[in-house]
């Protein structure tokens, strides 16, 4: 169950196209920690609390949104002491938890869109490449790091050479598997 605030959330302040992939992440939450970064207003979190995860935490930097992550997890009768909110800048806090050794079972990584037009294209690479390289050390070994990507400009393939070279830049390996 969730709310929506059609008058001033960002689009519809739930993102509809992201359903398919919350159903996935629900299975692979199975006890695990999870890291949901950029996490709005929980709905990856929710699935993955729903899935049995041992621990959630949904990190964004709007107050708002994370109030509704709040809402959103007591909404589905899910555990409150299993799950915390962090306000911070995503890339901050995964540099810190890198520097700390800090690690999640599952990592989740939905930014907003990095490449609003093609002349945004190259930095938008960076800016993924950096995100995922972050994510991917602070995912446990033997864990999942799910990464995302709204920006039209950025191809399917592109995200996934991204990913590879993030993923090796980070000195970890990954399998696709989804």
């Amino acid at each position: 169950r969730f709310t929506a605030d059609l008058l001033e959330g960002q689009k519809s302040g739930f993102f509809l196209d992201q359903r398919g992939n919350r159903a996935l992440i629900e299975p692979l939450a199975s006890g695990r920690r999870v890291l949901n970064a950029f996490g709005y207003t929980g709905g990856f979190s929710v699935y993955a609390g729903r899935g049995g995860a041992a621990r959630v935490i949904t990190l964004d930097q709007a107050a708002p949104a994370l109030a509704a992550a709040e809402t959103h997890w007591a909404l589905n009768d899910l555990d409150p002491a299993k799950h915390e909110t962090v306000a911070d800048d995503a890339f901050a806090y995964l540099e810190n938890a890198a520097k700390q050794n800090q690690h999640s079972d599952l990592v989740i990584l939905d930014p907003p869109s990095f490449a609003p037009s093609e002349a945004s294209v190259p930095a938008a690479v960076k800016a993924y490449t950096r995100l995922i390289t972050l994510g991917a050390q602070v995912t446990a070994p033997d864990g999942l790091l799910a990464a995302a990507s709204c920006s039209s400009h950025i191809r399917r393939g592109q995200f996934l050479e991204i990913i590879e070279e993030a993923v090796s830049a980070a000195r970890r390996k990954a399998s696709v598997i989804g």
